[in-house]
């Protein structure tokens, strides 16, 4: 089973990294406002007998449970679908037909009948005269798309998930496991719950979400820890950022897989740390540059300063650093216009870093780099300052003095003003 819990906070709410603190085999949430998604993937091995039966007669199953209270969908999660159980159903090869559904030798009305409580949850029922009711329609798609449809779907205004909760931790859950009844639970507090299975990829995956944390909680605090899981566990905290290209999702923020990753995932956060103290390469980033704007169609160039900032490097024998930075890759990423058809170019170059913050429909245009004649490298050499090692014994002498006169200079202050008190309040004789 392979669990990912992530955390969606809103712009204007205030994070903090102490509130997503990375141990070895655990990662603390506090003092959290966000909404929060759960999806929970497990393969057919690990699921109950029953359940296993059912889903060998689907080439596809689909749950969608939507609650009945107004909520806010927070972007990822803006979609939404009518209050009430959703359910969306494809028969393998040969069982496409009302007949079969009928049948005594479909599983799934007796195992949707267990899991969700309702006597008859779209269940043929016989009416006057013999006939069967067909509680299944059939799901009406464009035939370009039938391959990615469900052959049938049915609606239950179904308001409580009691029973599924049960069913999860009798069936699902280990009997020793607290933390496993504690997370069924919480589904009766969800926004909406998915169920997902297909037979091409032989997995369920079951997603959840919550808009706020359940009950009278204001915020997110509990600790998420991977001892009670057989697989890998992955948490996140995003935020919705300014996207690159308008109409796109673009989030950022901290990933962690708990037992692999021993801080956040978000490149070298810590700005001030010296460079002997930093592990890793460094990190990339991208930016949007803003034009100026011009009512002709001239050449004139125009300057894009970048300000780049340097850690503390160990010290050398003349205080110059010398080091090379690379010249900035540069280009143009238009979206393709309305249906225009993309062609693949078997000589393109791709995965080279960039592309994950564009749509598959874009086209880049490169600007080509004019070093000057001199110049026969895309490297630009900086030298930058740093300790002479002649001047490190008189530095850390000068540094320990200023330390002990600035204590002194502090202590004589605080005695001579309670030097000035004392004389003050000294009590003084009467006089008649």
């Amino acid at each position: 089973m392979r669990r990912r819990v992530t955390f969606i906070h809103g712009p204007d709410d205030t994070f903090d990294e102490d509130q997503f603190r990375v141990g070895n085999n655990s990662v603390h949430i506090q003092s959290l406002v966000a909404a929060r998604e759960e999806r929970l993937t497990f393969a057919l091995h690990e699921l109950p007998q029953e359940l296993w039966k059912v889903l060998k007669q689907c080439r596809e199953l689909r749950l969608r449970w939507g609650t009945s209270h107004p909520y806010r969908s927070p972007s990822p999660f803006a979609s939404r679908i009518a209050p009430g159980l959703h359910i969306f159903f494809g028969p393998q090869i040969g069982r496409t037909k009302f007949s079969w559904l009928t049948s005594g030798s479909n599983l799934l009305y007796p195992f949707l009948h267990k899991v969700f409580g309702e006597r008859r949850i779209c269940d043929p029922v016989e009416e006057s005269g013999g006939n069967l009711k067909k509680a299944y329609t059939r799901t009406l798609v464009d035939p370009e798309h039938l391959s990615q449809s469900a052959t049938f779907q049915c609606y239950v205004n179904l308001s409580s998930l009691t029973d599924l909760v049960t069913y999860l931790q009798q069936k699902i859950c280990p009997k020793s496991s607290k933390t496993c009844y504690a997370r069924a639970a919480a589904l009766q507090f969800a926004d909406y719950i998915d169920l997902d299975y297909e037979d091409s990829s032989q997995t369920v995956v079951l997603t959840s979400l919550w808009h706020r944390p359940p009950l009278e909680q204001e915020t997110w605090i509990e600790t998420i820890s991977d001892s009670h899981e057989k697989g890998p566990v992955e948490v996140g905290v995003l935020a919705n950022e300014l996207s690159v290209r308008a109409g796109e999702v673009s989030l950022g923020g901290f990933l962690v897989v708990i037992g692999k990753d021993e801080r956040p995932i978000s490149g070298e956060t810590d700005l001030e740390a010296p460079d002997w103290l930093v592990s890793k390469w460094g990190s990339t980033v991208l930016f949007e540059l803003a034009p100026p704007y011009s009512s002709s169609k001239s050449d004139q160039a125009w300057h894009a300063t970048l300000p780049l900032h340097f850690r503390y490097l160990p010290p050398t024998a003349d205080g110059v650093h010398e080091d090379d930075v690379p010249w900035p890759l540069v280009f143009w990423a238009c979206p393709a216009e309305g249906d225009t058809e993309m062609s693949v170019n078997p000589f393109d170059r791709v995965n080279l870093g960039y592309e994950g913050f564009f749509g598959q429909r874009t086209v880049y245009y490169h600007l080509q780099p004019q070093p000057a004649e001199e110049d026969v490298h895309l490297m630009e050499r900086l030298k930058v300052p740093v300790l002479k090692f002649s001047s490190m014994r008189s530095v850390e002498f000068e540094t320990l003095a200023a330390v002990l006169i600035g204590t002194m200079w502090i202590l004589w202050v605080m005695m001579r003003s309670l030097f000035i008190a004392g004389k003050q309040i000294t009590p003084r004789k009467k006089t008649q």
